[in-house]
């Protein structure tokens, strides 16, 4: 995790600290907004790296299982409404091999959407705590 609070952390720190971590996979968890009446969850992937995708797919697929959102895809980068996605991009170097994705979870914007998630929050945090590792264990295997 590089973050902990509501204190924003640069990208280039962001990746820092992963390298020096030695993850995985980088996942970015987002909530989406958007107009009061659309819902549900979609995953993007960098579309100068589609070797990626099959790994946000999995996310979208263990996420939208535990959540019950509807499930709106899974997307290359380019389709987001703020243009490519910089966390799935940066850096470009071959040393950074893992898997990226931006998981948004749900449309913050969306009253009913916001209400269908309203169980106790530790509760939803769980669901989708398991719905990652879902996801997770189905490209990495596990």
């Amino acid at each position: 995790m590089t973050r902990n609070s509501d204190k924003k952390v640069e990208i280039n720190d962001r990746w820092k600290k992963g390298q020096d971590e030695k993850v995985d996979a980088v996942i970015s968890i987002h909530w989406n907004g958007g107009s009061t009446t659309a819902s549900g969850t979609e995953t993007y992937y960098a579309q100068t790296r589609s070797g990626d995708k099959p790994f946000a797919q999995a996310l979208q697929n263990g996420v939208v299982s535990y959540l019950g959102t509807k499930d709106r895809g899974v997307l290359d980068d380019t389709k987001a409404a703020v243009g490519s996605l910089g966390i799935l991009r940066y850096p470009s170097g071959s040393s950074y091999k893992y898997p990226r994705a931006l998981i948004e979870v749900e449309y913050i914007t969306n009253p009913t959407a916001l209400a269908n998630l309203d169980y106790p929050i530790y509760e939803a945090s769980l669901d989708f705590a398991a719905g990652v590792l879902k996801g997770l264990k189905e490209y990495f295997g596990g």
